[in-house]
């Protein structure tokens, strides 16, 4: 007979990777941390402050390094995804607008003003 209540302690990251006291000293800080800074933002941010580390070495003469080109060339692809995603989400409000305006002239004027003026 299967339990009536069952608890785990830890949390699922996404559908694939399980946060417990198993493999990390402190899951409940990891989950407190992602409430404001999800594993993506903080890498993102640690790539963008190594590719300036990068730069700079590259500017003052440094030897070539296999591993901080091939950085290089992973965080350019990232940067290209989130670019074509960006294309995709505006591409997407653009249809949403234009289906707004054929069934709701005046909520989608009053969007789109709203729009424009958080645009400056």
């Amino acid at each position: 007979m299967a339990p009536e209540f069952l608890e785990q302690s830890g949390w699922i990251f996404g559908s694939t990777i399980n946060v417990t006291e198993l493999n990390s000293a402190a899951p409940d800080t990891e989950a407190a941390i992602l409430q404001t800074k999800s594993y993506g933002r903080q890498l993102g941010k640690v790539s963008d402050a190594l590719h300036v580390l990068i730069e700079e070495r590259k500017k003052a003469g440094g030897a070539k390094e296999q591993a901080l080109d091939e950085f290089s060339a992973m965080k350019a692809d990232i940067d290209r995804v989130k670019g074509e995603a960006a294309e995709s989400r505006v591409s997407q409000l653009r249809k949403d607008m234009e289906a707004l305006r054929r069934e709701n002239a005046d909520e989608y004027e009053r969007l789109r003003t709203e729009l424009l003026a958080g645009a400056h």
